[in-house]
């Protein structure tokens, strides 16, 4: 005897029911895509700033750690030596008794001429028996790879710093001049014509047996005695960037002039009085700049276009006189018993 077993392929009206309400549950509304989108888009939006805040700092803090690098390699010279690298290049002058010729000599900077092959006499001797210009290298190149090599490479610096031409350049600034199309820097940052240097490009000699530079230990506040400032890049009103500068505005020193507390300083200088440069943001809306002291130490400076002048806070900075900054910016600190810390 079979057991006759029939079985229901029809589905009952509940289980499509069921089906249908999973099948439902499945998918999203157009209101629920939106609000999930909206959501990924806000979550993306504080990555991007987190990231590039992040990469805003971490070329910061590259660019401190470059000019406190450099700092140590200017007081590594210093000690080896006796006395602080030139901000910049110039000639030294001799008299040879026995031929009766005047001789020139390069002295260079922390960052050289473009002076190779000027000094060669006619023997081929590595000293002019007259005089020959030289020119000067800018922050920019030459368009030359082996004349801006030369000049970064002939530094009295360069040994000190590891031979490594990175040290040279803030990323900040590198990355600016890339976004505009300009050329990459071979340098960033200048040094302050307080260590002295060639005021007139190139043409004038001092005397042999007098070394024009600073002597080592003579600082009497090395703490607070500007060494290394960054390039002004950009305006720092209107954030642009500046245009490319020539001559002695594009070299490797910092030629600060102004008056302080009714004194005139590094008034050897005819040309125009240079700033540091303002190239870090600090926070949404101020911008700060890097400097590095003698002693080796670096800070951070905010942006103030408050109290006194740029020109006159960088005068302040190279000669070591003491400023303070408050809600009305910058401040000099009259004293007068420093005024005369730092002169000859």
């Amino acid at each position: 005897m079979t057991e006759n077993t029939s079985v229901n392929l029809v589905p009952s009206a509940y289980a499509m029911t069921a089906a249908r309400r999973f099948s439902f549950r499945r998918g999203f509304t157009l209101v629920e895509l939106l609000v999930v989108i909206g959501i990924i888009g806000v979550l993306a939006g504080i990555m991007m700033l987190s990231f590039g805040g992040a990469t805003e700092s971490a070329r910061a803090a590259n660019c401190l750690s470059n000019m406190k690098q450099l700092a140590q390699a200017a007081n590594s010279y210093s000690m080896e030596f006796g006395s602080y690298p030139l901000a910049g290049s110039l000639e030294s002058i001799d008299i040879d008794e026995v031929k009766g010729t005047t001789q020139y000599r390069p002295m260079f900077g922390w960052i050289s001429w473009l002076d190779k092959d000027k000094y060669l006499d006619g023997d081929g001797n590595k000293i002019a028996t007259a005089h020959k210009g030289c020119d000067t290298c800018p922050f920019y190149g030459t368009g030359s790879l082996e004349d801006d090599t030369y000049a970064l490479t002939n530094g009295t610096i360069w040994v000190s710093a590891g031979r490594n031409s990175k040290l040279y350049t803030c990323p900040a600034h590198v990355r600016a001049r890339r976004e505009l199309g300009r050329k990459t820097p071979l340098w960033s940052y200048v040094m302050s014509a307080y260590f002295k240097y060639d005021y007139s490009n190139g043409s004038k000699a001092v005397a042999t047996g007098k070394y024009p530079g600073r002597k080592y230990g003579s600082l009497r506040r090395a703490d607070r005695t500007l060494m290394f400032a960054e390039l002004p890049v950009y305006d720092p009103d209107t954030r642009k960037m500046l245009d490319d500068p020539e001559g002695p505005e594009a070299d490797c020193t910092l030629q600060y002039k102004g008056s302080v507390g009714g004194k005139q300083y590094n008034s050897s200088w005819s040309g125009k009085a240079e700033s540091i440069g303002f190239v870090h943001k600090a926070g949404k809306k101020n911008y700060c700049a890097h400097v590095a002291f003698a002693d080796g130490h670096t800070e951070k400076l905010v942006y103030s276009d408050a109290g006194i002048k740029m020109e006159v806070l960088t005068t302040i900075l190279c000669e070591g006189l003491d400023v303070s900054f408050g809600k009305n910016g910058y401040q000099f600190v009259s004293d007068s018993n420093q005024m005369d810390a730092n002169d000859d």
